[in-house]
């Protein structure tokens, strides 16, 4: 891979793949406490980025995308930084 080139197909990449594994840390359906967790969160904010980057000045339906793409990372996030702070307040 060629982390100097856009790329927001490597993003989404990324971050489903991120999730995947802080699922399984937190052994999902127990939901217990694993600060290993903070790793697939700081792989999805990378992923951010790297799709943040293709963004272009103007609006067209590319854009529109993109933008679509970061809302659904930032979803993911929200996931995973749940499943990392969720059993503290148990």
């Amino acid at each position: 891979m060629q982390w100097r080139c856009k790329s927001h197909f490597r993003g989404a990449v990324v971050t489903v793949s991120a999730v995947a594994i802080a699922l399984k840390l937190a052994h999902f359906p127990l939901d217990r406490e694993n600060w290993f967790n903070v790793l697939p969160a700081l792989a999805i904010a990378l992923s951010i980025i790297d799709t943040a980057r293709c963004m272009r000045g103007r609006w067209s339906w590319y854009h529109g995308g993109v933008l679509f793409l970061l809302y659904a990372e930032l979803m993911a996030f929200t996931l995973v930084a749940f499943l990392l702070l969720y059993p503290l307040w148990l």
